[in-house]
């Protein structure tokens, strides 16, 4: 009876944490009222996931402060301290109240992700709510406007979602979804993999196809590799490049593909040609990192305040953007203190992924693969405001502490 209940509160706890991932990615379209009553959904969801581990733990609530919450809490922190030197420093304050109000979230969830299934109910919970947001924007469409993106090569309007963020979480719902096809068996959830394909290529999203190659690319690098045979793990992987470059070049010219592949184009050619319209968004992204890189230059230790790089990019380019690159980003914004604050907790996973690689398994494989991309993706998109940075970054600490654990 003890284990029957233990299974029901933890899937519980799983559907309300699926919950949670699909509402971040898209409760301002779900409803007028935007932000604010999302919010209010949001605050449920993690009230009642708080209710389950106090009756699962009979009211003992047993909440261990580890370097995960310290490190989000300082960078917190900072953000708010950022305000005394930001030119935005209403900005810098709400930004640093948000990451502490996404703290407390991802304590609640900690404390119901506990046991040898979390990393695996975690992957999980990630591979559906992306495929919820993609049969999401499927319904919103409707397949016959689909078909019509398809047929004229359009990108899909951000309407139901940001195409971008369509794009992305069609990506990682595959590259999970292959994961388990890879190192388990086909199933019929394999079958979402067609309609994600479709809604990543209508998504048009340059970082989606860079971040779905490289998954993949290392997804089979990993499965394929044994250092007891290294000569012939290393042909076998060679082999198994130039087919995945092969079925790359083939998907890629596809009509409905047409879309990217012209924006993957234009971005090549920028960098490689200096070849540039300045309506291109390549063209203005690869500005603002070299903005973002003249304002780390003038403020190096301490940045010129979180969330204040919008002003230039608005004085200078017309637009009230961000960077588009976490990193740089930080680096403009946070200086050298700022960085090291966010970013050290990844630098501190991977050490241990490194140092603990022989206790290597199939989740070690796609945690590692996940972590990679995700700081590679940083360079390309502004990740430290989004809710899933978060959850991801919760499920890379919770394997690198199995791993440490598992040596002592």
């Amino acid at each position: 009876m003890y284990m029957e209940k233990k299974k029901t509160y933890q899937s519980a706890a799983n559907v309300l944490i699926w919950l949670y991932l699909f509402l971040s990615y898209t409760v301002n379209m779900l409803t007028s009222e935007g932000s604010r009553l999302g919010g209010y959904f949001l605050i449920g969801i993690i009230g009642l996931l708080f209710v389950i581990s106090f009756v699962r733990s009979s009211g003992r609530i047993h909440l261990e402060i580890s370097l995960f919450h310290v490190y989000i809490f300082l960078f917190a922190v900072f953000c708010m301290i950022s305000s005394l030197w930001a030119i935005r420093s209403s900005w810098a304050r709400s930004k640093g109240i948000d990451i502490l109000e996404i703290l407390i979230a991802m304590t609640v969830i900690y404390l119901n992700c506990q046991g040898e299934q979390c990393v695996n109910d975690l992957l999980r919970i990630i591979m559906y709510a992306c495929y919820a947001v993609v049969i999401y924007a499927v319904l919103y469409y409707g397949v016959r406007n689909i078909l019509d993106l398809l047929s004229s090569s359009v990108r899909i309007p951000n309407e139901a979602i940001n195409a971008n963020q369509l794009g992305l979480c069609a990506a990682y719902a595959i590259i999970i979804n292959l994961y388990y096809i890879l190192y388990g068996k086909l199933k019929g959830r394999d079958i979402l993999i067609l309609p994600s394909l479709i809604m990543l290529a209508l998504s048009g999203s340059r970082k989606a196809i860079v971040l779905l190659g490289a998954g993949i690319i290392f997804l089979f690098v990993l499965k394929n590799w044994n250092t007891e045979k290294k000569a012939r793990s290393a042909l076998r992987i060679l082999l198994i490049l130039g087919l995945l470059a092969l079925l790359l070049v083939i998907v890629i010219n596809l009509p409905a593909f047409s879309n990217l592949k012209s924006r993957m184009y234009d971005l090549i050619n920028i960098v490689a040609n200096d070849d540039y319209n300045r309506n291109n968004s390549a063209w203005i992204r690869l500005e603002y990192n070299k903005l973002g890189i003249e304002l780390f230059k003038s403020h190096p230790l301490l940045g010129i305040g979180i969330g204040s790089a919008n002003v230039y990019t608005s004085q200078f380019y017309g637009h009230d953007h961000f960077l588009h690159n976490n990193i740089i980003e930080m680096l403009a914004c946070g200086g050298i203190i700022g960085f090291l604050l966010y970013y050290s907790i990844y630098f501190l996973i991977l050490a241990r992924f490194i140092r603990y690689r022989k206790s290597r398994d199939k989740e070690y494989d796609i945690c590692l693969v996940l972590l990679i991309l995700t700081l590679v993706m940083d360079y390309g998109m502004i990740s430290y405001l989004e809710k899933s940075t978060y959850l991801f970054l919760l499920l890379f600490w919770i394997k690198s502490v199995q791993l440490k654990t598992g040596k002592q």
